[in-house]
């Protein structure tokens, strides 16, 4: 259980603690690869023109145009008016590809001279290449075409790819490709109209977005990083250190075949080797133990059940389900029309997803990496519920989640039961995609989720008459929370005390294709920090849609413009759009096209009294506090901790007691203070297991007993950028000194100086003027001195 409450007396803003860290490059220099800091700050797509690398900055919508020198230096930066995931040179332009459309860049400028757009194949599209006489397009999925540029761009070849498809680049006889699933350079061959494997290699990052070739070296772009990598030599073994694989002479129990009762795997008889597939038929049974291990043996391993799974690890002994052999991807864990019950908790499953069909299924505290998330589909009429909550889905491609019913050809899916989603922390993952081309009566809720650096519509509605979305974090995402509506609802839909954070498109899009006057959609007490737009509100020409649309009670900070249905007002008044004079937001309004059915007056003087909390916590020995309740007294305020320790809440503006209680001893609660801001972001975490948050607290939480001697804690978070809290423990009054060295030994910052009296204290460094690098800190007080190192990386 974590420790005593601690009181702080410090104000920072530090942003969402983080919960990753990659090996590569936050250790020792690796002797495969060389690391370029990006100059923009999300570097997707590369290209070489023969003298220079040229690179793509997907966050600022710049291009630039490196000299392949010592540093890596930025020549020229020209201004884009799109964002591009992918670049190519054909010797003479730059070419350049987004989600539905091929662009040809003349410089200077840069000037779109020509564009192909086909919609039917260039939806998420990812990949670009030119393999010396035909341009080739990769779908984000499997597919890559090669066309002629002609004015249709004619596909002459379709290329089936079974890993997904990122940047790709052509050395002259090889094309290859980027995975973000698999994080893998693929080697294909394109000899007799197929794409064949020939090698896989690993990237040093674990989101690769990018990859040219020079003549002499491939160089990979990165987009968790931010990070260009030299490739020096190709690495072909295990590509992720965290990963499971099967070792060599390992001793295995064999498994597939069909299952008609009942079947128990246990940890006695495991690991277990998964050959074809493995079904459960109606009627019978699957039960997987905590600390049972499945390998599977090749790409088209599954697990297919048709009748009841119950696959219940614990924390400390999850159930593994991953694959035999290194960066290799296989079918994962189907449940079609299993009547259940169906539960899995503390699953940890690598390289492969989870696929529903008809079929009601709880998801509870399990990691799902490198994978292609959870889909869930229904075809039938479906009234049972579906629970996912306290998850950490990471680095996938598509959706991270992704519910429909499906009302097609002779498909009759209409969902009638509850979809939850709660608790759960996406990172480089998928959107949260509920309800495309659906049937849906139930009911959609999706609360208190971590949504990170994720590309797509991080949380994307499609015809749920009935929805709350409520106290989610969206942070460095491309769409936040997108509403599209086909059908009519007597119901009022919310979207309420969310925070979206440095969005690259609009924050709150919403696009009505059917519907009726009954339908109404209330946005009230959301925060929106730096977005292109707050929200683009559009409707089908042929549709009847008259829906009633309230934009209220809102903070809005660097994000003007909600849009307008022409001719049909929105309610976009009492909200709090930062330093912006009440006389520009009505112009930015007045002013542009179609917006002026936007009613924004009055306008707020102050922001509307909402604030939020985020953190990571876990116990003394480091282990997160898995389901955790995470709640501020007094106050209904409440949430759980997912399974790497995060959790996220939304409250009213004040000073509390944040109280922690692990969900699996009955111990009194932890308590710690805090302070909620309005339209701020205050982050609570552990260190040596003991509760606290960056904001000042003034008389709230119990004050630490005296400790016997002093001592100097680890800074959190660790590696940071560009801010960290360094805290340390006196017993008694005195002269304390608090320094900053570099790797030199050379003094870079005096934090304290100074006499400072018993008890716990916190002081945070600021590293934004220092360049990325070890340093180390140095705490002095009496007799007692102590030395700890830290990594700035920017």
């Amino acid at each position: 259980m974590v420790g005593k409450a601690v009181c702080l007396g410090w104000l920072a803003l530090l942003g969402l603690l983080p919960v990753w860290s990659q090996d590569g490059t936050t250790g020792e220099p690796s002797n495969w690869y060389e690391a370029y800091q990006a100059p923009g700050d999300r570097p997707r797509g590369l290209a070489f023109d023969g003298t220079y690398l040229w690179s793509n900055d997907f966050g600022a919508m710049k291009l630039y145009r490196h000299r392949v020198d010592s540093n890596l230096t930025v020549v020229e930066t020209y201004d884009l008016t799109d964002r591009y995931n992918d670049l190519t040179w054909d010797g003479q332009s730059l070419y350049a590809i987004q989600w539905g459309r091929v662009d040809k860049l003349e410089l200077p400028g840069p000037e779109v001279t020509r564009s192909w757009s086909r919609p039917a194949e260039f939806h998420h599209m990812h990949g670009l290449a030119w393999n010396g006489t035909y341009l080739l397009t990769a779908h984000v999925s499997t597919q890559i075409y090669e066309h002629q540029l002609d004015e249709a761009f004619t596909i002459l070849q379709t290329y089936e790819h079974s890993d997904n498809s990122g940047g790709m680049t052509w050395d002259g006889q090889y094309l290859y490709v980027v995975s973000t699933m698999t994080h893998s350079i693929t080697k294909l061959s394109l000899e007799g109209g197929q794409a064949t494997a020939v090698a896989r290699y690993c990237t040093p990052g674990p989101v690769p977005t990018g990859i040219a070739w020079d003549g002499q070296h491939f160089w990979v772009a990165d987009d968790a990083t931010n990070k260009i990598y030299k490739i020096l030599e190709f690495q072909e073994d295990r590509c992720d250190s965290t990963d499971i694989v099967l070792e060599p002479g390992t001793t295995t129990t064999p498994l597939s075949g069909r299952v008609d009762g009942n079947l128990v795997l246990t940890a006695a008889q495991s690991p277990y080797l998964l050959q074809g597939t493995l079904e459960v038929a109606p009627g019978a049974t699957l039960t997987i133990e905590p600390g049972t291990t499945i390998y599977a043996a090749s790409p088209e391993a599954a697990i297919m059940v048709r009748g009841a799974l119950s696959a219940v690890g614990t924390q400390d002994a999850p159930i593994v389900l991953t694959h035999a052999n290194a960066n290799e991807t296989w079918h994962g864990l189907r449940l079609e029309s299993a009547a259940g019950p169906n539960v899995i908790e503390f699953v940890k499953m690598l390289y492969a997803g989870i696929g529903i069909l008809d079929s009601p299924v709880v998801v509870r505290y399990s990691h799902l990496r490198y994978n292609s998330g959870i889909g869930a589909f229904f075809y039938t009429d479906f009234s049972d519920s579906l629970i996912i909550e306290g998850n950490t889905i990471a680095y996938t491609f598509g959706a991270g989640i992704n519910v429909s019913a499906l009302q097609q050809d002779e498909l009759q899916g209409h969902m009638r039961g509850s979809v939850v989603v709660r608790y759960n922390h996406f990172t480089f993952a998928g959107p949260v995609d509920l309800g495309n081309y659906s049937q849906w009566s139930g009911r959609a809720i999706v609360t208190n989720n971590i949504i990170d650096n994720e590309f797509g519509v991080s949380i994307s509605l499609g015809s749920t008459p009935w929805f709350s979305v409520n106290e989610n974090f969206m942070d460095i995402v491309d769409t936040g929370i997108g509403v599209g509506s086909s059908v009519e609802s007597t119901r009022t839909q919310e979207i309420r005390r969310n925070l979206i954070r440095s969005c690259q498109s609009s924050a709150i899009p919403m696009f009505f294709a059917g519907g009726g006057p009954e339908s109404e959609y209330r946005l009230h007490e959301n925060t929106v920090i730096r977005a292109q737009y707050v929200s683009s509100i559009q409707q089908d020409p042929a549709a009847p849609t008259s829906v009633t649309i309230v934009f209220t009670d809102n903070n809005f900070i660097d994000a003007p413009l909600i849009g307008g249905i022409p001719n049909h007002p929105v309610d976009g008044s009492n909200n709090w759009w930062g330093s912006m004079p009440e006389e520009e937001v009505v112009n930015w309004h007045q002013d542009a096209p179609g917006y002026g059915s936007v009613q924004v007056l009055p306008v707020r003087t102050e922001p509307v009294p909402v604030g939020y909390v985020t953190g990571v916590l876990s116990d003394a020995t480091g282990k997160p506090l898995v389901g955790a309740t995470v709640q501020l007294q007094g106050t209904s305020f409440t949430t759980k901790t997912a399974v790497d320790g995060t959790f996220f809440l939304a409250a009213d503006a004040g000073q509390y007691v944040l109280e922690v209680r692990d969900r699996q001893e009955a111990e009194p609660p932890v308590t710690a203070g805090v302070v909620v801001v309005p339209a701020d972001l205050t982050t609570c975490g552990t260190a040596d297991g003991q509760v606290s948050c960056a904001t000042p607290i003034t008389g709230v939480a119990a004050n630490d007993p005296v400790p016997a001697a002093a001592y100097l804690q680890q800074n959190y978070p660790n590696p940071f950028n560009p801010t960290t809290a360094i805290p340390f423990v006196l017993p008694r009054r005195g002269r304390v000194t608090l320094k900053v060295f570099n790797v030199l030994g050379r003094e870079v910052a005096t934090l304290v100086d100074k006499e400072l009296g018993p008890g716990k204290h916190v002081v945070v460094f600021d590293g934004k003027d220092l360049a990325s690098g070890l340093y180390f800190y140095k705490l002095q007080a009496g007799r007692f001195v102590g030395v700890k190192k830290m990594m700035l990386l920017k």
